[in-house]
């Protein structure tokens, strides 16, 4: 299935402060234009994230495409508000490490990314909840 047959909407979540944010807007607008006719909003984060977790929990739809721009900390943000509301995430490479693609697909780059969508195999990851005592309730993810 092509993102056109599942998605009423794609939700871009921007970090500008993400340092390839130029690249990765550039690639958020190559996924909006190759599925014209989907109604498109865009979030930013704030610096430390703080408000963005609460801001897209009341923000993200069951069927939004949400196309997570940034590093890790804005891909945990996104993935935070999606345990309560559901939706698919497409992480889009935008920060230094890019752990969160890597560990999904065993790389951290657009191309590989862009491949998964135009599938459109989601892939299925499981959540723990894991309390660490002065950080609060984390979330590490296992997925297959």
């Amino acid at each position: 299935m092509s993102p056109d047959e599942n998605y009423q909407r794609f939700l871009s979540v921007v970090n500008p402060y993400c340092t390839q944010y130029d690249q990765a807007v550039r690639q958020r607008d190559e996924v909006v234009q190759a599925y014209p006719g989907h109604a498109h909003e865009i979030i930013e984060t704030d610096e430390n994230f703080n408000g963005t977790t609460a801001k897209l929990v009341s923000t993200i739809r069951p069927n939004d495409l949400v196309i997570a721009l940034g590093g890790d900390g804005t891909k945990n943000a996104v993935a935070r508000a999606m345990l309560l509301k559901g939706g698919v995430m497409l992480p889009i490479p935008g920060g230094n490490g890019n752990d969160f693609e890597r560990s999904l697909h065993g790389r951290g780059d657009w191309p590989t990314a862009k491949q998964l969508l135009e599938k459109g195999q989601p892939v299925n990851i499981h959540p723990i909840q894991v309390a660490i005592e002065g950080l609060g309730v984390l979330y590490a993810l296992n997925y297959f």
